[in-house]
């Protein structure tokens, strides 16, 4: 069995990103040119592919916030579509069942790492 080496690479220090911040991250995502959004959501770190599933568009397509009015979940600048920003999954009927592609981070010494695959730095 081929095992497949996992890219990791820096993407900020901890204490850079504080609970209900956004960083928008360019990167490549499975080749192609891309971003995502890293995501401080309650404490934990979250990494999400910036393509809504409604629509190909980027959540922040017509808004630098991603965040609901809240701060507690995600949202889509376009259409409105709204995002559990723990798990991804859409909370809006129109598309129920369907969810944002996480990305695997982590957060160890201080440092944000993607640590995925289907990611590499542009």
């Amino acid at each position: 069995m081929e095992l497949l080496e996992t890219q990791e690479f820096y993407v900020c220090d901890g204490d850079e990103l504080l609970d209900g911040d956004c960083i928008k991250l360019p990167l490549k995502f499975r080749g192609k040119k891309d971003s995502a959004l890293i995501i401080r959501d309650r404490g934990k770190v979250r990494a999400f592919h910036n393509l809504c599933v409604h629509m190909p568009r980027t959540l922040d397509c017509e808004s630098h916030s991603v965040f609901d009015f809240e701060k507690q979940q995600l949202r889509c600048s376009m259409h409105g579509i709204v995002y559990s920003s723990e798990t991804g999954e859409s909370l809006s009927e129109i598309c129920r069942g369907k969810k944002l592609t996480s990305i695997r981070i982590i957060e160890q010494d201080n440092k944000i790492l993607i640590r995925d695959k289907r990611v590499a730095r542009l």
